[in-house]
């Protein structure tokens, strides 16, 4: 090595220069690679002689004066600076790449890519590995070169690959880069060209350009890049992306195919944290090519990492359904993604996945009850306790809390939360009094209510909560935190329905357990104290549900609905609402399944013996787990559409009765009911 630095320190031409540079890639990447497949035969040993001997800025300072060289010179140039920059195996070589910045590097590769004919792509491979890791010289390199790369991407497939390297790595945790590349359309050209450009390396770059700007990280963004990053999931999706990662990743092979799989799988795992994405997904080859990787184990194409993410793409798709407990017994259990969220929290910033994307994925799997226990064995309950004692930030706590109240549903679990968490019961505690946003405020408040065995506190009203706000539509990884009514959290990753996985039921066929109400007797008149019936849904079937409280209302019912009582405490107005009701409809959709918030009026209402009345929102649905039992054996009222409720809102009313028929409550006026038939009585 001490020669070959010397014989580049002591060039006296550009040709002796480039013999030089040529002899020390050699020495340092013995396969002549500078690419990302290379690191692991980097001679660490010779980059840091080199590094000593200061051959980078020398370097540096001989290219400035050779910048006119031949191109085939300046390649040779180009390449031993990578070589002096990339990364060792286990070796971030950090002083490098800052003696790089520092020594004007970035400024001479950009001038040797833009005085080239045809353009000079090697440079590319320099700004990857100076921009890894450290966000302040990113976000250097991004100022210095996105307009260059995302001009010269669009020249070639040659250069559409090297530029799209680059950019995998510049855009990684750098909001302003990605906004850039949006506003410029860089993005959408990399997309539209996926399947014009049929290169399974073309197909690598992109996808994990697109995975890393689409990663949710555990930094604040706001709803804006939220939005802007459904704007990436519809662009992708509708240029062929999924069958396309898909088929690269399966596909792979050689010395590239590792780095090819893992990109791809990356792209599709951060997809499925979109629930606009789901439909899509669900319908592609894409949920049985995540379940193979997450079912197998590292090997030489198959990275650990590749594994990880699959199994949390997995997460996010079949959170929702039947199959969940079935499908993760197969993948070693939840076991690899509580263990990352481990490291997470530990602080390892290494590439790979985000506090808050691990803790949405557990939530989503909490959802199922058979799971629950698994996740408690494998003591996640330390990292929820963790990350509510320590600054994180309102996206990440939020999941963290989500996670919390949907395993306190389980009694056995609610009392090891008691007993072997006081910690995390007193920070649930302080959110729930104290925490300025209204949505986290109210979702600690309910988890607190369920560890205290479903007893409300009462509050003062307005003193722990806002009135729930009508929720966004799908929000991505970097949205605010969600509406507690939503069909799901808002995901850096969103959750797939049940019936995406079920076939839809017959329209006469009874749901299961459950016989259809014919016209039963009327009931008896409501006890003293019982003032109301109570609409219990789920805000994606809020349309649905607000017709229903018509027809009721101007049959003369007192009808209960949030949007018109729901004032100061959320959870002191809903357990007043359960606790003064004749009545409740519940709902039967995988929205209302899924929803912690309907959950919690549904299970209260059956703790305190109300009567309990299953309304059919989604007709594809069969209820499952812990709604299916409490559907089952009862009467239900199929008012999936306008139609069906026109047919079933008189049977209803007659069901019904006399109770909760008194004067109007003192509420806004109710709106007169367009249901056919809704005065018979």
């Amino acid at each position: 090595m001490d020669n070959a630095v010397k014989a580049l320190l002591g060039a006296k031409s550009s040709t002796e220069l480039a013999l030089a540079c040529e002899d020390l890639v050699v020495l340092i990447s013995p396969s002549g690679s500078v690419e990302r497949e290379a690191v692991a035969q980097v001679n660490h040993a010779h980059q840091m002689t080199a590094l000593q001997l200061g051959a980078i800025p020398q370097l540096v300072n001989r290219m400035q004066k050779y910048e006119d060289a031949p191109k085939s010179e300046r390649t040779s140039m180009a390449r031993a600076v990578a070589a002096l920059v990339m990364d060792a195996d286990k070796d971030r070589n950090e002083i490098a790449k800052q003696t790089a910045v520092q020594s004007g590097a970035v400024e001479i590769l950009l001038k040797f890519v833009q005085s080239s004919e045809p353009v000079l792509l090697d440079p590319c491979t320099c700004f990857y590995w100076i921009a890894r890791w450290n966000t302040e010289r990113k976000e250097y390199v991004a100022d210095a070169t996105l307009p260059v790369l995302s001009a010269t991407m669009r020249t070639s497939k040659e250069a559409a690959i090297a530029c799209a390297s680059s950019l995998t790595t510049i855009v990684y945790k750098n909001e302003k880069a990605i906004q850039t590349l949006m506003q410029d359309g860089a993005l959408e050209w990399l997309m539209q060209h996926l399947a014009r450009i049929d290169d399974p390396t073309f197909h690598s770059v992109a996808a994990g350009a697109l995975a890393n700007m689409l990663f949710c990280t555990d930094t604040e963004y706001g709803e804006d890049a939220g939005r802007l990053r459904e704007k990436m999931v519809t662009l992708a999706i509708a240029n062929g992306c999924l069958p396309l990662f898909a088929r690269t990743a399966d596909t792979a092979s050689g010395s590239a195919g590792r780095m090819h799989r893992q990109r791809t799988v990356m792209a599709l795992a951060n997809l499925t944290g979109f629930e606009s994405a789901h439909a899509a997904i669900m319908a592609s080859v894409v949920p049985k090519l995540l379940c193979g990787f997450a079912r197998g184990t590292a090997d030489e194409l198959t990275t650990a990492y590749a594994i990880e993410k699959a199994t949390i793409g997995l997460a996010n798709l079949l959170a929702n359904s039947e199959e969940t407990a079935d499908v993760f017994e197969g993948v070693h259990g939840v076991a690899p993604i509580v263990r990352r969220l481990k490291q997470v929290l530990g602080g390892d910033d290494s590439f790979g996945s985000s506090a808050r994307e691990l803790l949405y994925a557990l939530q989503s799997l909490a959802k199922n009850d058979s799971i629950k226990q698994c996740l408690v064995d494998l003591e996640v309950l330390d990292c929820v306790d963790r990350v509510l004692a320590e600054s994180w930030p309102r996206a990440t706590r939020t999941f963290a809390v989500m996670l919390a109240a949907r395993l306190a549903f389980s009694p056995p679990l609610r009392e090891i939360i008691n007993t072997k968490y006081p910690s995390l019961v007193a920070s649930l505690a302080r959110l729930a009094e104290n925490c300025p946003n209204a949505d986290v405020r109210a979702l600690a408040a309910k988890a607190v209510f369920l560890l205290n065995g479903l007893q409300p506190k009462r509050a003062a009203p307005g003193k722990d909560g806002a009135c729930e706000p009508s929720p966004a539509p799908a929000a991505s990884a970097a949205a605010a935190a969600p509406s507690l009514r939503s069909s799901a959290a808002a995901p850096p990753t969103g959750l797939t329905k049940a019936a995406a996985l079920s076939p839809p039921m017959a329209r006469a066929g009874p749901l299961p357990a459950i016989t259809p109400a014919a016209a039963p007797a009327p009931a008896p008149d409501s006890t003293e104290g019982e003032e109301h019936i109570m609409i219990s849904y789920s805000w994606a079937f809020q349309s649905l549900a607000m017709r229903l409280r018509d027809g009721l209302s101007a049959a003369g019912f007192k009808v209960w609905f949030d949007t018109d009582y729901m004032q100061g405490s959320t959870l002191s107005a809903m357990s007043a609402a359960v606790e003064g009701a004749s009545a409740v409809l519940f709902g039967l959709c995988g929205a209302y399944h899924d929803s912690v918030n309907c959950r919690l009026e549904a299970e209260y209402s059956a703790s305190l013996k109300k009567e309990m009345i299953p309304i059919v929102y989604e007709r594809a649905y069969r209820p499952k787990g812990w709604l299916g039992m409490l559907a089952a054996g009862k009467l239900y009222y199929d008012c999936s559409s306008d139609e069906m409720m026109d047919e079933a809102l008189p049977r209803l009313i007659r069901s019904l009765g006399t109770r909760a028929r008194a004067a109007t409550l003192s509420s806004p006026a109710q709106a007169p009911a367009t249901t056919a038939g809704a005065g018979a009585g």
